[in-house]
């Protein structure tokens, strides 16, 4: 399997924990039968999975990494900038 990059490794992980908050807002607001509907209780799971593969790719990095980009740091941005991007598209429509 060829080797992913650290940035490559570093952008998926920030698009998925991205998708995972949007993913989690639609599960809260979605009625049990939308939820059952969307499978988005399978897909949030599946997300999880995909998260815990990735990071351990990206450990093998561990060397390379500092606070500001381990793990836990991208996933915290991404859901930051998901909140961010809410917050915009809310702004957006009042006005």
């Amino acid at each position: 399997m060829p080797t992913l990059t650290k940035q490559t490794l570093a952008f998926a992980i920030f698009a998925v924990a991205f998708d995972r908050a949007r993913i989690t807002d639609e599960i809260n607001e979605a009625t049990p039968e939308e939820e059952e509907e969307g499978h988005l209780g399978d897909t949030l799971m599946n997300m999880e999975r995909s998260l815990g593969e990735l990071s351990g790719h990206y450990l093998a990095y561990k060397d390379e990494l500092s606070d500001v980009d381990n793990f836990e740091t991208l996933c915290a941005n991404a859901e930051d900038a998901y909140k961010q991007f809410c917050a915009k598209q809310n702004k957006s429509s009042l006005t």
